[in-house]
């Protein structure tokens, strides 16, 4: 459903049927349009783009071009807007044919707007986990604090989906929560005791990153 603030009150804006076959699915805004990618419902998951079209006030299926590889249905999967290509890893795939099963996608795709055709950039060299903290630092790139298990420490690392890099940021404060930031103003801000906290973000993704090597396998940079 889309809903609009109309004199302090909520109003349903769209005229869609409530078909609930887009739970956990990727939503951002292009060139003012708001977009959905992928999503689960009835025991499968999309692999496909809709945006909501406000001339028709429902949601409308995105063409893309027909010669292009298509990636997984997913639903949950990590993703990032930036340049007009639209990125995602991780997240759920489903079987066909054990659809009550859950399969963890392991590749890295890209779909560029302006070709309208995704690539599949390779498989990732991290693992993704629901638990992970993750923030859009903007640029393609992902701020992401990884869960704390038996056989991991806690740190906090940015994914660069552009260059396909991964950098583990040394000295950033791990108590930082980064589901509960934001970034505004070249800042990253948290809210705690009653108070804004912010972090210089030029400081932290120029001075003190460590390099982790390459986000996905089997890349090249077009």
């Amino acid at each position: 459903m889309v809903w609009k603030v109309e004199n302090d009150s909520f109003k349903r804006a769209d005229n869609s049927y409530n078909h609930k076959m887009t739970n956990q699915s990727n939503i951002f805004v292009r060139n003012d349009t708001i977009m959905k990618f992928g999503g689960y419902g009835y025991w499968s998951s999309r692999n496909f783009f809709t945006y909501y079209s406000n001339t028709t006030k429902e949601w409308e299926y995105y063409l893309i071009n027909q010669k292009t590889a298509l990636p997984p249905g997913v639903s949950a999967a990590d993703m990032t807007f930036s340049n007009d290509y639209f990125y995602f890893s991780g997240g759920i795939k489903r079987d066909p044919r054990s659809p009550l099963g859950k399969i963890i996608n392991d590749n890295v795709w890209r779909f560029s707007f302006s070709e309208k055709m995704w690539t599949d950039l390779g498989t990732a060299k991290f693992a993704s986990s629901p638990n992970d903290q993750l923030l859009d630092l903007g640029n393609g790139r992902k701020l992401v604090k990884n869960e704390f298990n038996s056989r991991t420490d806690i740190n906090i690392y940015v994914y660069d989906y552009e260059n396909n890099e991964i950098s583990l940021i040394d000295g950033l404060n791990l108590s930082l929560s980064i589901d509960n930031g934001f970034v505004a103003n070249d800042s990253l801000y948290n809210y705690r005791s009653d108070q804004l906290i912010g972090i210089s973000t030029s400081s932290l993704l120029n001075n003190d990153l460590i390099k982790q090597g390459a986000m996905s396998v089997s890349y090249t940079h077009l």
